[in-house]
């Protein structure tokens, strides 16, 4: 499977002696029968975060790795390295459950994910903005609160311009 945007979870089934492959981005990962992962591709962020098992994780360029229970790897394009973490295990693919976990997210990144979740266009206003990091839990039932939740420790301001169009700023 090749992801070209946004969210898919896997749950891997038994296929003879063939593992299932996924990739998103520069990530590809590798799963056995039983296995179950989320990937997400969104504003140039890929993302493995792993469910149950352990997935081989290769990243263009890079050595491979293998990711257990609650395990995520994120890669970001036009940023060297990769960032690894661990969630609990309700957090991965919480998106499932109407909700984003961001751990120390690039705004812009996070924008992209909340604006599936609603039918206006998004736009940042400042690329420091945009570039900034942020953590938190944010409720995809709510699109319009969790995007000013997202900017509001820089002291940005949601600008609903029509229904189709959303201006996110710091002015």
């Amino acid at each position: 499977v090749h992801l070209l945007e946004g969210m898919a979870m896997f749950d891997v089934a038994e296929d003879g002696n063939r593992p299932f492959q996924a990739r998103t981005g520069d990530l590809i990962a590798t799963a056995g029968a039983g296995m179950s992962f989320e990937l997400r591709q969104n504003a140039g962020r890929s993302l493995v975060g792993i469910d149950k098992g352990r997935i081989s994780v290769d990243v263009a360029g890079a050595p491979g790795s293998v990711l257990a229970n609650g395990e995520w790897l994120a890669t970001e394009k036009g940023v060297d390295g990769n960032r690894k973490g661990r969630h609990e295990a309700d957090q991965v693919a919480a998106w499932r459950h109407y909700q984003l976990v961001a751990d120390q997210d690039r705004i812009d990144g996070l924008v992209a994910e909340i604006a599936r979740w609603q039918s206006a266009r998004v736009v940042i206003a400042q690329a420091d903005l945009a570039a900034s990091r942020v953590s938190g839990l944010y409720d995809l039932r709510d699109p319009r609160a969790a995007l000013e939740a997202v900017i509001e420790p820089y002291g940005g301001r949601m600008r609903q311009i029509t229904p189709w169009l959303v201006v996110l700023s710091t002015i």
